[in-house]
């Protein structure tokens, strides 16, 4: 079984849900139908960009 690819687009409103209309990641992460923990790394790397850190 091989990785699923995300587009930037779909991260971006995963992301979107938890950070700026806030809801919990839990929730978002079934709304859209993804791993939790797939939506907890794009929200903390959506952070530390913003903070200037880039993996």
């Amino acid at each position: 079984m091989g990785r699923i690819l995300f587009t930037v687009e779909f991260k971006r409103e995963c992301t979107e849900h938890v950070i700026k209309q806030g809801y919990k990641v839990t929730n978002a992460a079934e709304a859209m139908n993804i791993d939790q923990s797939t939506l907890q790394r794009w929200v903390r790397q959506y952070k530390q960009e913003n903070m200037g850190i880039t993996p």
